[in-house]
């Protein structure tokens, strides 16, 4: 029975997968991503169970152990909502993203486009400083890692790094901004058939 829940999730990504590009290149735009993967060190599929209102959820690559998730995005704060069931126990990694827009095939040339998080949360699973509130005296985040491509292009810089910004946070003072080639993440320890519910406030930066 579980296999076949599996494949019928599969079925309907690939769904999802081949539906999105006749929503535009604005709605494609328009949207927040999380990608949420299975640690190599403990690798485990991982079941999309349901998205909030809006979202769109699939697998990336030959195995089921990553997650890339949509959600419409505004210029206002929203709430959106992900559950997913591992497999077996182990580590995955949750990434804070945004959308994959190209501007140019020849130079690989992404747009940036930037996406506001905050007061993320967890349930079956613990997830740390998800309001962002708690920084080290030089100003990281605790808690949470800064990535981002090496061969980006545009490259990362000062001017477009994920970053802690405060003010006008949806709770708190504190909230993050990042793009696709520059993130904010955390592992968080799962367990086996133990349903993850991840949700969030996001929202397009302005």
């Amino acid at each position: 029975m579980h296999i076949r829940r599996l494949i019928i999730y599969k079925l309907l990504a690939t769904t999802w997968l081949f539906a999105a590009p006749t929503q535009g290149a604005k709605a494609q735009e328009n949207t927040a991503r999380l990608d949420i993967a299975a640690s190599p060190a403990t690798p485990t599929n991982l079941e999309i169970v349901t998205t909030s209102d809006g979202g769109r959820a699939d697998w990336s690559g030959a195995q089921w152990q990553n997650i890339t998730a949509h959600f419409p995005a505004g210029p206002d704060w929203r709430v959106g909502s992900i559950t997913f069931r591992p497999q077996s126990s182990g580590r995955v990694s949750l990434n804070l993203s945004g959308p994959w827009v190209r501007l140019d095939a020849a130079t690989r040339l992404l747009k940036v486009i930037r996406i506001d998080y905050d007061d993320v949360r967890a349930s079956g699973a613990l997830l740390l400083n998800g309001g962002f509130e708690d920084t080290f005296s030089t100003g990281e985040i605790r808690n949470w890692f800064l990535s981002g491509a090496a061969n980006s292009n545009p490259a990362v810089s000062d001017d477009n790094r994920a970053s802690l910004v405060h003010g006008d946070a949806a709770e708190g003072v504190k909230f993050v901004r990042v793009w696709h080639n520059s993130r904010f993440g955390q592992s968080i320890d799962v367990m086996a058939g133990a349903p993850v519910t991840i949700t969030f406030s996001y929202r397009l930066s302005r």
